[in-house]
């Protein structure tokens, strides 16, 4: 598109450099002392009359791809005038500014050309020199060219700088490379991570946004990850928990958040008294984005055993309840603060505290109508429960047994996913324990778990909450058996043949409970099976001893 209007501003930001270059074009060139500044200083007056040419016509349609314009605003930029080298730092700023930026692909020479003016001295040319890279460097290709070039040193140069406009517009284009995945290794590498940090902690708020944004960037590998811990940001991003600006806020959370996936990360972070109080602190924060990402900070926090306690003591409970029962509270935020209080419930200390802040009714209404991850992690939550005999009268008051009958209810060969795969793993462990002290709804779908999965471990345990309903001895149980004894040969016979410690203790424990069912009936049909799994097990055995 035509932008005239956009080369006319870029001459207006420095009027009387265009004065004093417009009286050069009048100068004679025999004035001059060196034949290399006369060849020189007719270029310049060429650049300029091209460009005045330029708009007077409104000829040019995309100056970037025009040779003309590219070369006139190349002259002036390695020109030795510093009214000349405004001129072109402020049209490379403003055409870049008001146009779209990923689209906006430049050739490397006008990179170059900017580049150069990073050496300049004057305030003005640095300036609008880096805000045009900063535009151009929203472009992956432009990206890639501008590291490629050698760009990054001068960049870090000048983000130090006591200029707090250069330090942010540097820090700026800095963050824009590092978020190419491809240059991020590079960036990592330059020395910019002790610089971003450094600089995280500054009282310029431009260029704090700027280094905490570069260092989110910088979180997206567990190589990069690794360099930047290194380089202390840790404490600094703790700290900036603190922080007013919303922006601030979200670019340390979060990279606290990317940081805690890596166990050696976990383990610095423990060292950091006030980071778990903060993480729960901002749980109440007023911007829904800020609290997400504090709930999955928590999560990966709590990935390790020492932070499930701390956590647990900083009072997080009531507020992970409180996001729960939201009505405000997006289903993401749900299943990010589910998939937390999974972590917490790993450590048994804490499963007394998630039953007395009556989690239960909540796990329960995410298992009849929650989303498919959050009823996974729930699934988990229930699971890690159940291990207690103490909370499984509780779970069972709660509901939550039907609910875990419904998750079991589908047929195997549905099961696709490994996400899939483990919540029917979490879901049958679950029924083997609260099948220990009461009868299980529904104890069909179990037998089609037993008999058709293809995962030991899912078999073994819908065989435990057969085996623990035929311990009962009742007329339903026995009933149960014989009413489909062809289905509980059929998976008993595979348990014994399967050579799985698991599977076969399983079979064993449920054929003896059913030997001593007193149905006459049904001791007959055991003893057959019995006997076979018997020998089966004394072959098992010497195998063993031979093996």
């Amino acid at each position: 598109m035509s932008d005239p209007q956009a080369l006319s501003w870029c001459f207006s930001v420095c009027w009387n450099g265009i004065l004093h270059a417009v009286a050069f074009c009048s100068r004679p060139a025999t004035t001059m002392d060196n034949p290399n500044a006369v060849a020189l200083l007719q270029e310049e007056r060429q650049a300029i009359r091209d460009l005045l040419s330029a708009i007077d016509t409104s000829s040019i349609t995309d100056p970037f791809n025009s040779d003309i314009t590219k070369q006139a605003l190349s002259t002036l930029a390695y020109s030795d005038q510093v009214d000349l080298q405004r001129i072109a730092a402020g049209a490379y700023s403003e055409l870049t500014e008001n146009r779209d930026r990923e689209l906006l692909n430049v050739d490397r020479s006008t990179l170059a050309a900017l580049l150069y003016l990073l050496s300049a001295d004057d305030l003005n040319v640095l300036i609008h020199a880096l805000a045009a890279l900063g535009n151009l460097a929203v472009n992956a290709v432009n990206s890639y060219n501008v590291v490629i070039l050698g760009g990054l040193h001068p960049l870090l140069r000048l983000a130090l700088s006591d200029n707090p406009e250069i330090s942010a517009n540097a820090v700026g284009v800095i963050t824009n490379l590092s978020t190419e995945h491809q240059l991020k290794s590079h960036v990592a590498e330059s020395g910019a991570p002790s610089i971003l940090v450094r600089l995280a902690m500054s009282t310029d708020l431009r260029v704090q946004r700027n280094a905490t944004g570069g260092l989110l960037n910088l979180t997206h590998s567990q190589e990069n990850r690794t360099i930047v811990v290194q380089n202390g940001a840790v404490p600094v991003l703790a700290h900036l928990l603190n922080s007013k600006d919303t922006d601030v806020l979200f670019y340390s959370l979060t990279a606290i958040s990317n940081l805690a996936v890596d166990p050696p990360n976990r383990s610095a972070m423990l060292l950091i008294s006030h980071l778990v109080t903060s993480l729960v602190r901002l749980l109440d924060h007023d911007r829904p984005h800020i609290r997400h990402q504090s709930i999955l900070a928590l999560r990966n926090l709590t990935s390790e055993p020492s932070f499930q306690a701390l956590v647990v003591h900083s009072n997080a409970l009531p507020k992970l309840r409180a996001i729960l029962t939201s009505p405000l509270s997006p289903p993401d935020l749900q299943v990010a603060t589910i998939a937390c209080l999974r972590n917490i419930s790993i450590l048994q200390e804490n499963e007394d505290a998630i039953i007395k802040c009556d989690f239960l009714p909540l796990l329960e209404h995410v298992l009849r109508d929650g989303e498919e991850e959050a009823r996974g992690h729930a699934v988990s939550v229930v699971r890690n429960l159940a291990t207690s005999e103490g909370h499984r009268g509780a779970i069972c008051e709660a509901g939550i047994t039907e609910r875990l009958v419904e998750v079991v209810s589908r047929d195997p060969d549905e099961v696709r996913t490994m996400e899939d795969e483990q919540m029917i793993v979490e879901a049958t462990a679950c029924l083997a324990f609260l099948s220990i002290s009461q009868d299980i709804p529904n104890p069909e779908v179990l037998l089609r778990w037993a008999n058709s999965s293809s995962t030991p471990e899912i078999r073994a345990q819908a065989g435990a909450v057969l085996g623990n309903f035929g311990s009962r001895h009742t007329l339903a149980s026995v009933g149960f058996f014989l009413q489909r004894w062809t289905v509980v040969e059929s998976y008993l016979s595979a348990f014994f043949q399967s050579g799985d410690p698991a599977l076969v203790e399983t079979a064993v424990w449920t054929v003896k409970q059913l030997a001593t069912s007193g149905s006459a009936k049904l001791l007959e049909l055991v003893k057959q099976l019995h006997l076979y799994g018997q020998e089966q097990i004394k072959n098992d055995e010497s195998d063993a001893r031979h093996g």
